[in-house]
């Protein structure tokens, strides 16, 4: 529970007062040239996705009052190509809302179109070679609603997203089930589908950490919103005492979590009114926020979105408003700030917004969907100045407060590195180039997944990758693991974020490509700390064990991109901190086991794999007795005896731990001394650095 929203107000006040634009100079350019901004139809959404592969996203714009869609194809050198003549540009509607998505698991992006006025909705197939089909059977095609958004979600776990789409007028809502062969079926029983209001938007997200996707509902006419909770694949209205009696005008709704405490906290838009802000208190209950600048300004406000546009893990806002547009500053879960995007910003009719990275610099740009003329904002990351703070690198974990010391807060401007420079990575100590040590340089510095050029002795022996989807994504990493997920010879690799982690699917070229899968492995909404690839059921793939803050998950690998999360008790039960994971054979039946380390003061957990797919939680072992803070754990045959051992690096002033395995005697804890048994470790690498075929450890502190 948290108790701190007094504080919160005076920092937000404090902030306001010393930075009421936040002094950032032009953080976003406004592009003024290209057809996406100069065509002018009353658009009422645009989304981003990468339709064609070819590693940049792209964009679709739903217009509305009978005038075509459109989509913008990206042509990689920051300008854009409207294709008038694909099937997707050229179908009139009243169309209010677009999702990419690839509902047919074939690897490509599909995408459906919520139209209005009692208009079919448009459902394309994309073919693979960047061409688009119509799919006209099935309820999801031939309903005739007035549809206002559409949202894709995977409610029941099957590795499948699913569909929700609103309806206005007093009809009711609709779920169309994904089959998992290309076709749908419609949900008709439940609240979720029967309650007929004038529902403009819908949200999924697991508000309950319970492992599956919620639903909340927007209406509008002073109707009660909704919150329907799943339950295992069913729905049950949940009459909540905040969330579904604040009457209002309701518009758009978003699901994010702002203070990065593990919970979702949700973000209500509304039309002649305050917008609502409701904070997850982490144990069913929430808490209206009142007294921030985003929910004390009154605005006319069609939609939000969220997006962390100057990379330090925070969740900032964009509104988009009948008139003033608005764009708020998350200081780090205390408060938000009003960022001034200059005299770029449209006076117009804003509907909506969308928030991707189209010129591959790593950091999100920014798409306002607009009565007459839309707006794309090009984010200059480099030149923009940031404020500094000491606040601690580490997200809060789950039931903690997020409540930071935040100190001296000044405007400190980034200095560009001079091109005969070297930059060092921030946090990072210069090498000493007079000594006779070989000197190491990293590459630029940037808050994202980055491939770094390493020098020795002046002589390149890796080239930095600046140009590819692997290093351009911007997330808030904090592992990653190797794999070859789908056979084809070369290694993909996961990426664990805080928020929805990253697949990257290995082209062979020396590119990568992110996986957009309706599966669960990358909609993952916890703050992930590791994950690792083992074929755990012998069935010839790679199955992934994703580390999370709250609940961890193992993922059956099911081909084709798709993975389907194991629901075992073992790893169910005890919601722990799991900062890291390995995969180990430690009983030599074949079959790998597996170890979990907890950073959350709780015993690490180890698991016998049943030969059967399920796993067998061990308790009366010394490997699990010990209630310490892991920061890495790691399976090794330190003594080349042909088993594995075990040693568990520990911060937080906790030695560190070597477990030799005995076979049948069970596991021997090996004192060792010096600054390997720890103190405050972090991380840790074996290896045979003088080559006599024993593997040596280094430990880092």
């Amino acid at each position: 529970m948290k108790h701190w929203w007094c504080y919160m107000g005076v920092i937000g006040f404090v902030l306001a007062g010393m930075f009421p634009s936040l002094g950032i100079a032009q953080p976003f350019t406004a592009i003024t040239s290209g057809d996406l901004v100069t065509d002018n139809h009353p658009s009422w959404a645009g989304c981003w996705g990468d339709y064609d592969q070819d590693g940049d996203l792209d964009l679709f714009v739903a217009n509305t009052n009978g005038v075509n869609n459109m989509l913008y194809q990206n042509q990689g050198d920051g300008t854009f190509r409207a294709l008038r003549d694909e099937i997707v540009s050229n179908e009139r509607g009243y169309s209010y809302d677009c999702a990419w998505v690839d509902y047919d698991g074939d690897e490509d992006l599909d995408l459906f179109v919520a139209n209005s006025v009692k208009q079919e909705n448009f459902l394309y197939q994309n073919d693979g070679k960047g061409s688009f089909s119509r799919v006209q059977a099935g309820a999801i095609t031939t309903d005739s609603e007035s549809s206002t958004s559409a949202n894709w979600g995977d409610y029941n776990n099957d590795g499948y997203p699913d569909l929700y789409v609103t309806n206005c007028c007093g009809e009711p809502n609709s779920l169309y089930q994904n089959n998992g062969d290309g076709t749908f079926r419609k949900i008709t029983e439940g609240a979720i589908v029967t309650d007929a209001y004038s529902s403009w938007s819908s949200a999924w997200g697991d508000y309950d950490n319970d492992g599956d996707l919620d639903l909340f509902v927007v209406n509008t006419n002073a109707q009660h919103n909704a919150l329907y909770q799943n339950e295992k694949g069913t729905f049950v209205k949940v009459n909540h005492p905040l969330l579904s009696n604040d009457d209002g005008n309701s518009q758009s709704c978003t699901w994010v979590d702002y203070d990065r405490d593990g919970y979702l906290d949700l973000f209500v838009t509304n039309i002649g009114q305050v917008n609502y802000f409701y904070q997850n208190m982490g144990d069913g209950r929430f808490q209206r926020i009142t007294n921030q600048i985003i929910t004390s300004e009154l605005n006319d406000s069609w939609n939000a979105v969220w997006g962390d546009f100057n990379q330090d893990g925070f969740e900032d806002v964009f509104i988009a408003n009948n008139r003033a547009n608005t764009l708020y500053q998350n200081y780090h879960g205390q408060g938000f700030v009003q960022v001034a995007l200059g005299d770029s910003l449209p006076e117009d009719v804003s509907w909506n917004g969308a928030w991707g990275d189209y010129d591959g610099d790593g950091d999100l740009d920014l798409f306002v969907a607009n009565a007459t003329e839309n707006n794309l904002f090009r984010n200059d990351a480099a030149q923009r100045v940031l404020p500094a703070t000491a606040v601690s690198p580490h997200p809060p974990q789950a039931g903690q407060s997020s409540h930071r010391e935040m100190l001296d807060t000044v405007p400190v401007p980034r200095t560009p590195v001079p091109s005969s420079q070297e930059p060092v990575h921030s946090g990072e100590i210069p090498a000493d180039t007079t000594s006779p040590e070989p000197a190491i340089r990293l590459g630029s510095e940037m808050p994202k997944t980055t491939v770094y050029r390493i020098e020795v002795d002046g002589l390149p022996i890796f080239s930095e990758v600046t140009r590819s989807a692997l290093v351009a994504e911007e997330a808030y990493s904090w592992g990653q693991c190797w794999g070859d997920y789908n056979n084809d010879g070369y290694e993909d690799v996961l990426v664990a974020n805080s928020g929805q982690n990253t697949l990257y699917r290995n082209n062979g070229d020396g590119t990568f490509t992110p996986v957009r899968t309706g599966s669960s492995i990358t909609r993952d909404e916890f703050d992930s700390w590791d994950c690792a690839w083992a074929d755990y059921d012998n069935d010839g793939d790679q199955d992934v064990f994703v580390a999370n803050s709250g609940k961890s998950v193992l993922y059956r690998n099911e081909g084709k991109a798709r993975f389907t999360p194991i629901i075992l008790n073992a790893f169910y039960k005890n919601r722990y901190i799991v900062r890291s994971v390995d995969w180990g054979d430690f009983d030599n039946d074949g079959y790998l086991d597996l170890y979990l380390g907890t950073g959350s003061g709780q015993p690490n957990m180890a698991f016998r794999n049943n030969q059967d797919g399920t796993f067998l939680p061990l308790v009366d072992i010394n490997i699990v007795s010990h209630w310490q803070s892991a920061s890495q754990v790691k399976w090794v045959d330190y003594d080349n005896d042909g088993d594995v051992d075990l040693f568990i690096a520990n911060c937080c002033n906790e030695n560190n731990q070597l477990f030799r395995n005995m076979g049948k005697y069970g596991f021997q804890e090996i004192p060792f001394g010096g600054k390997a048994s720890g103190g405050n470790s972090q991380r840790f690498a074996w290896g045979d650095y003088n080559s006599d075929g024993y593997l040596d450890l280094i430990v880092f502190n």
